[in-house]
């Protein structure tokens, strides 16, 4: 079979026009001037990944300073954007678009995350000789959208690819069998933001040991307040085996820190404030940390961390930080914002999701053993170093193309 029948008939029975003429020039006309140097194109269709591709980006600009990313994804969340990085909604996959597209942008080299690969995008890249990789291939993953059906099409988009990196040798069994070429597809791991360790002033951790001495901790960290009663409630369960068990709240908003504790205390809980400058005592049960900063404090004095905003729906926070930090960590159903992540954490036995107060409440109980707690602070470890290499074997192989054409 012809390679260039797939694409055709992808082509004929997809449709050339998916937005209007209108639609084109106001998507065009929103974006910035492309920057001078080599531009490396990264995109991801999975929200859940873009923590570990916008960690890549970074990387990429720090490590060369020649280079720009341009970042697309369906939908961003809230986070910073380092110089060098320009962000952008992928835009409809029209034939004009498209064209549009990779003529402002001319990227020097792109990279598409797990699947989702468009037989449109491939097809235009594979004329304008830009090499693309997929990036964190796995079994199973979905190759093409509305096309799949077309005799040929996955291979021939998988035969265009520069690189396939997948995860696991299952992987690779997977995208071979779909007609990836085995010399160009390379088991590297599972790629992992790298998240360095948040700061924390070291007088003030060693003075809250001494001031604890020993006493057991548990943490919950940015708790919004729909999802405060909830960790109330765990504590509770949890304090039933273990009664000198301390929970440190912090409020996802540390203006409320004032009226949680209030609320709290007329409760019957025995609460003390941190931005009163007050001390948990020996018979502290719930320690209000409401003081912006110091979250690195916190993971370095509780031996298990619950992060916030996921047992109600709020999209859940980066992981990372609490695992470089040998917290065993546990987290709610509701973490969009970081769904690899928390997949492949809860895989290692690095993390344990609880979808419920109750099961919130046994596992704090649980992981009072502090041999279970260190287990699954070793395995984050153990993930997130082998989720580095990955990392800098995909920036290994983006340096290498733009170095063999000159461009760096």
């Amino acid at each position: 079979m012809d390679s260039r029948l797939p694409f055709t008939l992808y082509r004929t029975f997809s449709g050339r026009n998916l937005v209007s003429d209108e639609e084109a020039k106001s998507i065009i006309s929103g974006w910035t001037t492309r920057p001078e140097g080599p531009l490396v194109w990264i995109h991801s269709a999975n929200r859940g990944q873009g923590s570990t591709l916008d960690d890549l980006a970074a990387r990429l600009v720090v490590e060369n300073e020649d280079v720009r990313v341009l970042r697309t994804q369906e939908e961003f969340t809230q986070r910073d954007t380092p110089d060098g990085v320009i962000r952008l909604p992928l835009p409809p996959g029209s034939s004009a678009v498209t064209s549009a597209f990779l003529g402002h942008w001319r990227p020097d080299f792109a990279i598409w995350a797990e699947g989702h690969l468009s037989p449109r995008w491939v097809e235009r890249l594979s004329q304008a000789e830009v090499p693309l990789a997929l990036v964190d291939g796995r079994e199973g993953a979905r190759i093409l959208g509305s096309g799949r059906w077309i005799p040929g099409l996955r291979k021939a988009v998988l035969r265009r690819l520069c690189r396939v990196l997948v995860a696991d040798d299952r992987s690779r069994r997977y995208f071979t069998q779909l007609g990836a070429p085995p010399w160009k597809t390379e088991v590297i791991g599972a790629m992992q933001e790298g998240a360095s360790a948040p700061p924390c002033d070291m007088e003030e951790w060693d003075r809250l040991v001494g001031v604890l001495a020993s006493r057991p901790i548990w943490l919950a960290l940015h708790v919004p307040e729909e999802e405060e009663s909830l960790i109330i409630e765990a504590h509770q369960l949890a304090q039933r085996r273990s009664h000198r068990l301390m929970l440190i709240l912090v409020p996802r908003h540390p203006s409320r820190g004032a009226q949680l504790a209030e609320g709290l205390a007329n409760e019957g809980w025995n609460v003390q404030l941190r931005s009163l400058g007050e001390d948990p005592g020996r018979d502290t049960q719930i320690f209000v940390a409401d003081i912006p900063g110091e979250r690195g404090l916190w993971y370095r004095l509780a031996p298990v961390c619950f992060l916030g905003q996921s047992l109600v729906p709020g999209g859940g926070l980066n992981p990372f930080e609490a695992t470089a930090l040998g917290s065993a960590l546990l987290h709610g159903p509701n973490v969009r914002n970081f769904q690899g992540a928390y997949r492949n954490l809860d895989v290692a036995g690095a993390a344990q999701l609880v979808k419920s107060a109750a099961e919130l409440g046994e596992m704090v109980d649980t992981l009072q053993a502090p041999h279970r707690a260190a287990a699954m602070a070793h395995a984050a470890w153990q993930l997130t170093s082998a989720g580095a290499e990955a990392t800098d074997r995909v920036l290994e192989i983006i340096l290498e193309s733009l170095a063999e054409r000159g461009l760096i």
